[in-house]
């Protein structure tokens, strides 16, 4: 597994209706392939955050779900799926507590 340190430019994580998160490293170009590519949500993804250690990403989407992403390993660790709608908002508070914002009205 790459750890963080392994990333000293920093990553770019972006993601958006085509459900797929992308992980790419600054210093590379646009021709060059992404780090990841985070498989995983249903449905658009609306929001997503990094710890503050930078070991993980958080995301949140419209299928209703929020997902925590190892950074290196690149596979969903944990799944929160008990929203009642829309994730629109996630934050990484700490090391141990993630808070997500949902939309409850569909």
């Amino acid at each position: 597994m790459r750890m963080i340190d392994d990333f000293p430019d920093g990553l770019i994580i972006s993601g958006g209706k085509d459900t797929v998160i992308e992980v790419r490293n600054p210093a590379k170009g646009p021709e060059d392939s992404a780090e990841a590519l985070l498989l995983g949500h249903g449905n658009n993804i609306c929001a997503l955050d990094v710890a503050s250690d930078g070991k993980y990403i958080i995301s949140g989407g419209w299928d209703s779900e929020a997902r925590v992403w190892p950074v290196g390993k690149w596979e969903s660790e944990v799944v929160l799926r008990e929203h009642q709608g829309s994730v629109w908002g996630v934050l990484a508070y700490d090391s141990d507590t993630v808070i997500t914002g949902v939309d409850h009205e569909r």
